[in-house]
């Protein structure tokens, strides 16, 4: 998966304040980057950005050909579904859900949870937390 980066830049606040200076760079399919820097600096911002969880103030963002900014809700709700997946810095469970309930969410919001249920808890079983 290739995702090359145009112009970013992403700001916060009136009168706003720019967190990411117009980034330009590409990651080549196979490529493993590493992002880091201080606190604040706009880590988690752009890894949002580019997961297509929040969008940029201006640029664009291009994963695999395909521009996020062009799709329908539900094709974006597909397409990271589909290509998309990371850890979070901080879990966001639900601590009423078991971790079989958890890990269907994002399936149950395109109606696939069912078609999914199996495959969610073979990962489940690998990492010994079927139960829980």
């Amino acid at each position: 998966m290739a995702i090359a980066i145009h112009n970013l830049v992403k700001e916060f606040g009136d009168p706003p304040v720019r967190i990411i200076h117009r980034l330009n760079f590409v990651i080549g399919d196979s490529e493993f980057v590493s992002i880091s820097g201080r606190s604040g600096s706009g880590k988690s911002t752009l890894l949002y950005i580019i997961s297509t969880l929040d969008q940029p103030s201006e640029g664009n963002i291009v994963i695999d050909g395909v521009d996020p900014a062009e799709m329908s809700v539900e094709e974006l709700h597909k397409f990271r579904n589909s290509n998309i997946g990371f850890v979070f810095q901080f879990h966001y469970l639900l601590t009423e859900l078991t971790a079989l309930e958890n890990v269907l969410l994002p399936a149950r919001n395109i109606h696939q949870h069912i078609e999914k249920y199996d495959e969610a808890m073979d990962l489940l079983r690998e990492f010994g937390i079927e139960n829980k």
